[in-house]
């Protein structure tokens, strides 16, 4: 569970705050099991927010589409169209295709981007590109 839960507290992203900006994944923190991946080449790992409700996705060798809905802090994000070539076996991929899928909420913490996945407290944090 994270701290804005426990809390009770519901902040407003604006979405001035995430949008046009290429957002680099750098990292995840996971709860069960314990444990943070640090993301070797986040370059290779993007996500673009527009206006529109749109979004654009890098992952990897990978390229991608799709939309989401903003709603104060809670977010959805819904696939669109995806190129599905193999990147090798090193690649963060699938990974990063599988947390996107369960985003549920968003933060902006430091200037950096937080995605919460699934309801056990997981996080995606990107920085700026």
């Amino acid at each position: 569970m994270d701290e804005r839960t426990e809390e009770g507290e519901s902040h407003i992203i604006l979405l001035n705050n995430i949008i046009d900006a290429k957002w680099q994944w750098s990292e995840s923190v996971e709860t069960e099991p314990s444990g943070q991946l640090f993301v070797p080449e986040p370059e290779k790992y993007t996500i673009t927010f527009s206006a529109d409700g749109t979004y654009l996705i890098r992952a990897d060798c990978n390229s991608g589409s799709g939309s989401y809905v903003l709603e104060e802090d809670q977010m959805t994000l819904s696939p669109g169209p995806m190129t599905l070539v193999y990147c090798g076996s090193e690649s963060l991929d699938y990974k990063y295709i599988a947390f996107l899928g369960n985003v549920t909420s968003i933060s902006i913490e430091n200037d950096q981007l937080v995605l919460y996945v699934g309801e056990s407290g997981d996080k995606m944090i990107f920085i700026r590109g």
